[in-house]
C-alpha cells in the first residue's frame, strides 16, 4: 500500500491528490509498525525484548538521513515525479521480496499447546 501511494504521488499533479496519497501512505506505515512490533513481541524471548527492540529501531532509522539526502539530491536533478516513481517501485520490490521469505509464515503456529493454557483449578492433580 505504501509503495503504491508513493508511485501515485509521482503520477498525480495536484495538491489534493498528494494529500490523499500521503494519508494512505501514513496509514500503511502505521499498520506496518503495528505488525512489526507485534511480530517482534511474539517471537522474541521476554528477557531479550528490550535489546531486540532497541537494535531494530537503531537499524531501522540509521539510514534515514542518508536516504533523505540522496532522494533530495535526485529530486533536484531528475524531478520529484520521477524520483517518487522510482522510490515507490523500490518499496513495492521490497514488499514483493518479503512474500518469499519465511517471515510471512511467522505466527502461523500457536505459541503454546492448548494444554498449557489450563488454569490451575482445571489441571489434573497428581
Amino acid at each position: 500500500m505504501c509503495g503504491l501511494a508513493i508511485v501515485g504521488i509521482g503520477l498525480v499533479g495536484d495538491v489534493r491528490g498528494v494529500t490523499v496519497l500521503m494519508a494512505v501512505y501514513l496509514c500503511g506505515v502505521s499498520v506496518g509498525g503495528i505488525c512489526s512490533m507485534s511480530l517482534r513481541q511474539e517471537i522474541t524471548p521476554d528477557h531479550l525484548l528490550g535489546r531486540v527492540t532497541s537494535a531494530f529501531w537503531s537499524t531501522h532509522y540509521s539510514l534515514g538521513p542518508a536516504g533523505a539526502a540522496v532522494l533530495t539530491w535526485a529530486a533536484s536533478r531528475y524531478g520529484v515525479g520521477a524520483v517518487a516513481l522510482v522510490a515507490g517501485a523500490g518499496c513495492l520490490l521490497v514488499a514483493v521480496g518479503g512474500l518469499f521469505t519465511p517471515i510471512r509464515r511467522a505466527g502461523a503456529e500457536p505459541a503454546a499447546h492448548p494444554a498449557e493454557f489450563r488454569s490451575p483449578a482445571t489441571s489434573p492433580t497428581s
